[in-house]
Formats: structure tokens, sequence, C-alpha cells
């Protein structure tokens, strides 16, 4: 520990030496760094995080999959029974659809929520209770129960200004009249960014086996294992379709993770390019520090071989010399981080979607550091490694009688130093290329011709419930009288 704490002072007077030469190459090796921090972080939310409920690792979402075509599909009420009564690999099994909702009382004007409706027991299988008011109850989801809506903190907040009287009162949701009789804790937005739920009640289509427009879900018995549970929905689902051969044959199921469920391979596919450009970026700013550390070089090989004739073994330089490197890249990936919060901070306010879920958080956490670690300290190992060595083979005769010139080591360092060069083009060849066909197809997507004019155009979505509009007569009424209003 002494002699790694002589050369981390060393290596900081030297650095300190070449202010230039080090804020050069701080500031290279922090772009790489950040740049990377920055993707990283993002992907990580994406890719890595689970659920913010207690053994959010255990809970499994199961849906259809057609066998012929390897195409999803949703499960229905009847199966979603089936499934219940006969699985052992999950504690519990409980199952939701995910819609618009239409929300209308005399708190403001009408707006259209995200919304679910959902078993019973969907919030006691994550772990979740309203923070005020009560959850559903099993009498919620009997057909003919009266209606009843439980509300996110969000909603209760902004439409109702977080009043107490907000539980027990009569709101319509999709024209219904519909009692709130609890809310949510904040950030609570399962599924998905869901703002509001309703029960489950097993009538009308939802008795209709070919109806299929739930995704199941449940947590893992403590027995049981992944594997051992999607081989039990395989097979489940093979008895089905040979009991129920007219709507289940070829339905299969299919059990993931959250993170599988929620993202797709698409989604995988962008951010393994984005790591991938960023890897690049890194190692350009490798090959530029390393060439710099090649350069000044030439200025030290007197310095070492002075050292090396006064006894340094040849481990010792090159000790010396990574810990120099490995405190360049230190420092670059504070300021690397830095960017990197930085740079988040800009993709959550600019570019994230607004329907992401509130526990979707884009922070640097445990997986983020250990990764932003890793490339430093291997960043640092990486440009400092070639130099080092280099210095460590130096003919001390040769370099003593050269003097301060070293006109021997600098023709063997420009070969390396060349050789850098042609890697760093190479690399920066092949992410201007693909940045360039990348901008190209989008500018080719964004201005193909639709065969109309649309700059002066504006588009609306209108949902016209079946409680107000059952008919056809009626929905076409409706579209009359808003066109001669407009």
């Amino acid at each position: 520990m002494e002699t790694v704490w002589q050369d981390l002072r060393f290596g900081l007077r030297m650095l300190s030496k070449c202010p230039g030469f080090t804020a050069v190459a701080v500031f290279a090796l922090a772009l790489g760094i950040g740049a990377n921090a920055t993707v990283f972080t993002i992907a990580n939310a994406y890719l890595f995080q689970s659920l913010p409920f207690v053994d959010s690792g255990r809970i499994l979402y199961i849906s259809g999959i057609n066998n012929s075509t390897g195409r999803g599909r949703g499960e229905s009420y009847p199966d979603y029974r089936d499934f219940e009564s006969q699985v052992k690999s999950f504690a519990s099994l409980g199952a939701f659809s995910r819609s618009d909702v239409d929300v209308s009382d005399k708190n403001g004007l009408p707006i259209q929520y995200k919304g679910a409706q959902l078993t019973f027991n969907s919030f006691s299988i994550i772990g979740q209770k309203p923070i005020v008011g009560r959850g559903f109850l099993p009498e919620d989801a009997r057909p003919g129960a009266p209606p009843v809506v439980i509300l996110s903190y969000s909603l209760w907040e902004n439409r109702y200004g977080r009043v107490s009287s907000a539980i027990g009162r009569t709101i319509r949701v999709n024209e219904i009249s519909t009692v709130v009789i609890g809310v949510m804790p904040p950030g609570m937005q399962f599924p998905g960014s869901s703002q509001l739920w309703i029960p489950l009640v097993p009538a009308g289509d939802w008795e209709r086996r070919e109806y299929r427009r739930l995704t199941m879900f449940g947590c893992l018995a403590q027995s049981a294992s992944l594997e051992s549970a999607r081989a039990e929905m395989i097979t489940l689902a093979g008895r089905l379709a040979s009991q129920y051969p007219a709507t289940n044959q070829d339905i299969g199921a299919k059990a993931e993770t959250y993170n599988d469920y929620f993202t797709d391979s698409d989604m995988r596919l962008v951010f393994l390019a984005l790591l991938g450009a960023v890897g690049f970026v890194l190692l350009i700013a490798c090959a530029n520090v390393a060439n710099l550390l090649l350069a000044r070089a030439v200025g030290r090989a007197r310095e070492i071989s002075i050292r090396t004739a006064l006894g340094a073994g040849r481990w010792r330089v090159v000790r010396q010399l990574l810990a120099e490197s490995v405190m360049l890249s230190a420092a670059g990936g504070v300021l690397g981080s830095l960017a990197g919060v930085w740079s988040v901070r800009i993709f959550e306010t600019t570019l994230i979607p607004e329907d992401t879920p509130a526990y979707l958080t884009f922070t640097m956490d445990y997986r983020v550091l250990a990764y932003l670690a890793a490339i430093t300290i291997g960043t640092g190992i990486l440009f400092g490694l070639a130099p080092a060595l280099r210095l460590s083979k130096l003919d001390i005769n040769a370099v003593l009688r050269e003097g301060d010139h070293g006109e021997g080591t600098g023709s063997r360092a420009r070969h390396l130093s060349s050789l850098l060069v042609v890697t760093e083009m190479a690399l920066a060849f092949v992410l201007l290329v693909g940045a360039g066909l990348m901008i190209r197809s989008f500018l080719k997507m964004a201005r193909t011709p639709i065969g109309a004019r649309t700059d002066h155009l504006m588009s609306m979505d209108i949902m016209l419930r079946a409680k107000k509009y059952p008919t056809e007569a009626s929905q076409i009424s409706f579209h009359q009288q808003l066109r001669t209003r407009l």
C-alpha cells in the first residue's frame, strides 16, 4: 500500500507539471465516458429495472401466443379462470386489461385517462394497498355489483385537490355512475401508466372464450422457478386447446419477467446499437489519449532510463505509468459522470415519452455506478498499457547516449502511434457511416409524400362509448352535429 501511495503521489506531481496535456486527456475521456454513462443510465431504466414492489423479481406475466405463427395473443377470462384454478407454480394469479377511460364530474371538463380493468386480487399480488379508502373486494367483481373505481395519487391530487371527501363521491366513468372507493400511493401506476382502476366483472363479452383481451400475471410460489412455471403454463394451455379446439386451437401460453414483457426486441436492439456506438466513441477517446501518452513518452525516456538504472524493476515502472493513466481516467470518469447526469436530465425533460410509468427512474443506481467504475478503470489500463510497456522496454544505454532527444525511442513510438491513428480513423469511419445512414433513413421517412397536403390539417381522436351511443345511427348523428358545430 505504501508503494501504491507513492505511485499515486508521484503520478499526481507529473500530471500537474503538464496541465495542458492533462486537461486535453481528461476532456477527451470525459466525452467518451459521459456518453457511455448517459446511454447506460437510460438503457438500465428500460432493460434492467424491476417493479418497485416487494418480490417484484418473482412476478411473471402470462400472455397467449399463437403456436403456429409465434405472434402474441391475449387471454380470455374463461381461460384465466381455468388457469387460476389449476396452476401450482404461482401463489396467486391475477389478470388485467388496459384501456382509455373517460371521467366526467362537476370538478371540470371530461378527460380521458389511461386506465385498467383488473381482477379484485391484483393489488394484493403485488403487495400494494390504497393510502386512502379501501381496495377491491370479491363482491366488487360480481355481475350486477355497484360500479366502483380506485384513483391514482396524481389523478386524486390534480383533479380533486387531495381532499378526503373524494372518497365516496360518485363520478361518471365511461358514462357509468361509479363510486370512488380508494386512492393508491404516489407513483403507483401498475400496469404500465394506468391512472385509475376498475374491477374486472366477468359479464358480457368477458364470458366468451374467444374474447382475448387479458394479460395474466402472478407471483411465483416459493418452491417454483421461472422454468417450472413456463413448463406448467405450456402444459395447461395444451390441455385447454384439447378441451376447447374451436377457440383454443394452437393457442399456447408464454410466461415472462416484467422487463421481457414490457421491453420488446426492437427496443433492446436500439439500446444495444446505442451502447455499441458510445463504446466506439470511448475507444476513439482511448486511442487519442494513448497517442498523447506515446508523444509524452519520448520526453520521459531519459527519466525512465535513469529510474531503471537506479534499480527500478520493469513491473515497478509499468505500475507507476499505469497509476498515472488510471488517475487520468478517474478524473475523466468524474467529469463524464457529471456530464451523464446532465444529459439524462435533458432526456427526461425533452425526449421521454409522456406515458412512461412514474416508477421508471433514470438514476445512477448500483448497476450504473458499477458500469462506470468498470469502464473507468478499464479505460485507464487500456490506453495506458501500450505506452507503459513501450517505456519499460527501453535500452538504457542507448537512451542515455542519445541524451534528452531519445531519437531511437521516438522512432519506435511513431510506429505504434501510426497504428493507433489508423484504428481511430477506422472506428470514426464506422460511426460516421452508421450515423449518416440513420439520419438519411429518418429524413426519407419524415419527407415521404402521402399524396395530400398536411401543413393545414389537424387531427384528433374521438371515442364514443357504447353506453351513450349504442347504435350506428346515434354515432352518425353525433358526428353530423359535431361537424356542423365545428
